[in-house]
């Protein structure tokens, strides 16, 4: 909504997404302001996102690009998730901002997806998840709405592993956050290896989501509190 207060964007000839900053200065890629790429809440996500230029359409990579560094990351190879790991060389990474976990997969059903997960006050935290590619602007209702299960009277997909599970607001719903066993975990300078190692030729998706993940600035271990439960604790 305010596109065109915030840079003008074209597409050169390569097809790369060129972006005008505030300052009137080319930004190539995929880039918004630094007000816009540490989100810390759903809302703000959707924000980054509408905001990335060369739409109409963005995906996740273009999203991961974006995001401000240092990444914060834990790495899982656990393959019992809605958005679960390929593999060990493929893990869900979880990126963990304050106040709002992104998660992703490089590889695999999941790979359109990008999985939201708010926390609030009370210790539980909304979930939300979105398919891409998006188109621009965000229908933002359709990432509550996809998480909503019809294999139970109310509630999200998200609640048959996470539980306590509440509605916060029409549509909206909160659960338990959990953090990855830990003989799930995958080491990070083993994912990076994966990166610079990556045939871009024969693997090009998944290649393109571990160059969007570790080609634009520091991506550091951060691991899930402690005091979060496994799904072995309930």
């Amino acid at each position: 909504m305010f596109w065109s207060l915030l840079f003008a964007c074209e597409t050169p000839d390569d097809g790369a997404p060129v972006g005008v900053d505030e300052t009137g200065l080319e930004r190539d890629g995929c880039w918004v302001p630094a007000t816009l790429a540490s989100p810390t809440t759903i809302e703000e996500a959707f924000d980054l996102i509408d905001a990335l230029p060369g739409g109409p359409s963005v995906d996740v990579p273009c999203v991961l690009e974006a995001l401000q560094r240092p990444l914060h990351v834990e790495l899982t190879m656990d393959t019992l998730s809605a958005q679960p790991a390929a593999s060990p060389r493929s893990p869900r990474i979880f990126i963990r901002n304050a106040g709002l976990t992104l998660s992703v997969v490089p590889e695999g059903a999941g790979r359109p997806l990008l999985e939201f997960a708010e926390h609030q006050p009370s210790g539980l935290s909304i979930k939300a998840e979105l398919h891409f590619p998006v188109e621009q602007p965000l229908d933002r209702r359709i990432a509550f709405e996809r998480v909503i299960s019809e294999q139970v009277t109310i509630g999200t997909l998200c609640g048959l592993c996470h539980w306590d599970e509440t509605e916060v607001a029409d549509g909206v719903f909160a659960s338990i956050p959990l953090r990855p066993t830990a003989t799930t975990l995958v080491a990070l300078e083993d994912l990076e290896a994966e990166w610079r190692s990556c045939e871009r030729a024969v693997e090009p998706d998944r290649c393109a989501m571990l160059d969007a993940l570790f080609d634009h600035g520091p991506v550091v271990h951060s691991p899930f509190p402690l005091d979060y439960p496994t799904i072995y604790d309930q």
